[in-house]
């Protein structure tokens, strides 16, 4: 080999050998790179999976809670279909102490709007959307049924103010009383419903939640105003037509 020749091989192989450890530098940063990527997103769906899962446990709790009051709602709403249906053939009522409204649980789906919006719920897998979203739809119908509620309650309470009823009063209380019936026993299907379902991925309903003195979940049942009977005389400075 001339001396042209032995330089022209020592030069390529320089060459290649530089090559190669560009070619690997590249590489391992490309590799680095991916690791770094997949540990963040690995992290952020972490996040968001307990972030959801702390809020649904939340939602959970709460409409366990509502559930244990079922007795006394429709304990009431009975009391109430008694005392319509003496009022039919009396046209009079008798003092009650209705109390203002139902009680209504909220539930809760911040969490899982601004993981949704911050496309976090994207890396979590299809399964774990498809629960997660199926919950928070029935949380959102649990929410309409007790407004639903609520507002038939509302025209119902206004019984405590009344001495008579006109036919068409009593009309209209009978079809407030029915639509919280009906919703009353939609609340309970749905809440068992998802009482079951959320136990199936891993919600238990357990949260821990600070009670006010004066909110729906505050004392023993048997002493909110929902489970005390209605024949009584309301409260004073409240003048009956």
């Amino acid at each position: 080999m001339s001396d042209g020749e032995w330089k022209d091989a020592r030069g390529w192989r320089w060459f290649l050998a530089e090559f190669v450890v560009v070619a690997a530098g590249v590489l391992a940063a490309l590799v680095a790179q991916q690791v770094a990527e997949n540990l963040h997103e690995h992290r952020v769906s972490r996040e968001a999976r307990e972030t959801i899962f702390a809020e649904l446990n939340v939602n959970v709790t709460n409409v366990t809670r509502r559930l244990a009051l079922d007795a006394c709602v429709t304990d009431r709403l009975a009391e109430i279909d008694t005392v319509l249906n003496e009022a039919e053939k009396s046209g009079k009522l008798p003092p009650m102490n209705l109390p203002a409204s139902v009680p209504y649980y909220a539930t809760f789906g911040r969490r899982w709007e601004a993981a949704t919006a911050g496309g976090r719920t994207v890396l979590l897998s299809p399964d774990e959307q498809r629960a997660f979203a199926r919950l928070y739809q029935w949380f959102e119908r649990l929410d309409a049924l007790q407004q639903e509620q609520r507002d038939a309650w509302t025209r119902l309470y206004t019984l405590r103010l009344r001495k008579t009823l006109s036919p068409e009063m009593l009309y209209d209380q009978q079809a407030a009383l029915t639509e919280a019936i009906v919703a009353e026993r939609s609340i309970v299907d749905q809440i068992k419903q998802t009482q079951f379902y959320a136990a199936s991925i891993g919600i238990k309903g357990d949260a821990k939640l600070f009670d006010a003195p004066s909110g729906p979940a505050s004392g023993p049942v048997s002493q909110k105003p929902i489970c005390q009977q209605i024949r009584a005389a309301p409260p004073a400075g409240e003048p009956r037509t």
